[in-house]
């Protein structure tokens, strides 16, 4: 009976022997992926294939599931499934090179010689009130609509300051100096990211970094920075969120540098009000009234999708796959930037 299926058999044994060398030699395939994920990201740079994946894909699925049990029965059914399992062995050797390589290299802590140390109140302060000066300098001179609020960047413009900041910086640190394809924002799922409470992510079938077209102005610039840090190979939260920071800061880009400092006072000042909430609150009147609005407007688009279902499920499977790939905080991981933050401040 099996012989009719000897040659998938065969693909899915060869996948998965292909699997165990790349899981027993994880620790040593740097070389591999800078190889294979620069190519390949470049090579889908233009258009969002992982979303049209993940869109169609699932009905394809289905729909051949379902042609192959009506034309031949069980006999269907059981080619089905063995064609199946021959794709998913074939496929698992390439996820564990472009993504579970990602969790097994050295952290970007590791590469940069960042030693995280307990933090006082005094410092948080200190840098809230560096990030709240610089989105005070920065917030007046960006383009704004009649109600106060930031108009919408190309995305193109966007990407070209990420990728150009992203250049700029593997000068300093050569582990960007990686020729890698910079992210994209979605076609056709980015209201549904929204309501899953999800920004971006990687996609490690076409090695893309994809971003929702429903971001907003002033955070598009740092989550095409932060998803493109994940196809450099950085795969901790807080560290992609770092990397995204010292991308902004970067650049020349004064849209790209505002994202950067709003995001990072956003996750410094939660810190800050969590320790000494008179400190976070002297610092946050003295926020420029664009600077307010800013908050204001991210506050709002946040409320829009809070409390939903699909964005408890969005969280509780993103709270699951991150604590999976070694970060027990799950998506608290995202906050822990500020110890990397810290550390930055530190050294200006």
């Amino acid at each position: 009976m099996l012989k009719k299926y000897r040659i998938r058999l065969c693909l899915a044994a060869v996948g998965f022997a292909a699997f165990v060398a790349v899981f027993l030699f994880r620790r040593s395939l740097g070389g591999i992926r800078s190889a294979v994920v620069p190519a390949v990201s470049r090579f889908f740079e233009s258009f969002t294939a992982g979303e049209f994946i993940l869109v169609f894909a699932p009905f394809i699925v289905v729909l051949t599931f379902i042609w192959m049990a009506l034309k031949d029965g069980k006999d269907g059914i059981k080619s089905w499934l063995v064609t199946m399992l021959a794709i998913i062995m074939l496929l698992a050797p390439f996820l564990g090179i472009t993504l579970m390589s990602n969790y097994t290299s050295p952290t970007l802590s590791e590469r940069l010689g960042i030693l995280k140390k307990p933090v006082s109140a005094a410092e948080l302060e200190s840098l809230c009130e560096f990030l709240a000066g610089e989105m005070n300098e920065l917030a007046p001179s960006l383009p704004r609509d009649a109600n106060g609020s930031l108009t919408e960047q190309a995305e193109v413009d966007a990407r070209v300051s990420v990728r150009d900041a992203y250049i700029v910086l593997g000068w300093e640190y050569p582990f960007f100096s990686q020729k890698v394809g910079i992210p994209k924002t979605t076609v056709i799922i980015g209201k549904a990211m929204s309501w899953c409470d999800v920004s971006g992510f990687y996609f490690p079938l076409t090695c893309e970094g994809i971003v929702s077209s429903d971001t907003l102005p002033s955070h598009l610039g740092f989550t095409l920075a932060h998803e493109a840090a994940h196809v450099f190979g950085v795969g901790l939260e807080d560290e992609a969120n770092f990397a995204a920071f010292l991308c902004t800061r970067a650049s020349q880009d004064q849209r790209l540098r505002y994202s950067g400092v709003i995001n990072a006072y956003v996750f410094a000042f939660n810190a800050l009000y969590g320790e000494d909430p008179k400190a976070a609150a002297r610092i946050s009147d003295g926020l420029c009234r664009e600077a307010v609005k800013d908050l204001y407007d991210l506050d709002e688009h946040v409320k829009k999708y809070m409390g939903s279902v699909t964005q408890k499920a969005g969280d509780a499977v993103n709270d699951a796959y991150i604590t999976f790939t070694g970060q027990p905080a799950g998506i608290e991981s995202y906050g822990m930037v500020v110890d990397l933050l810290l550390w930055w401040y530190s050294n200006q």
